[in-house]
């Protein structure tokens, strides 16, 4: 490949993950739900895997992380919002 010449993105791929696909340490740090590197999203897929795994956070961090993931996936945090409030 000629100098400067970059290869083409990953399918996916938003420059804010690793190879493996996992969120880097910036990314983390910028796009916390929590503020403390926790529940990093930017995007539909992590704002869904956050949803799913907003039950080892406090209470407190929970409602942050609804609040952040409801800008990627308005539907999956009201219906989240709703199943929680059966609780």
């Amino acid at each position: 490949m000629a100098k400067g010449k970059k290869l083409p993105a990953k399918k996916g791929s938003q420059g804010s993950t690793t190879p493996g696909g996992n969120p880097t340490a910036a990314s983390r740090k910028r796009s916390s739900a929590t503020g403390d590197g926790r529940f990093p999203i930017e995007n539909k897929h992590q704002a869904e895997s956050a949803i799913k795994l907003r039950g080892h956070a406090s209470p407190e961090d929970q409602k942050k992380i609804l609040r952040k993931a409801a800008k990627f996936d308005p539907e999956a945090a009201k219906k989240a919002r709703e199943k929680d409030k059966d609780k």
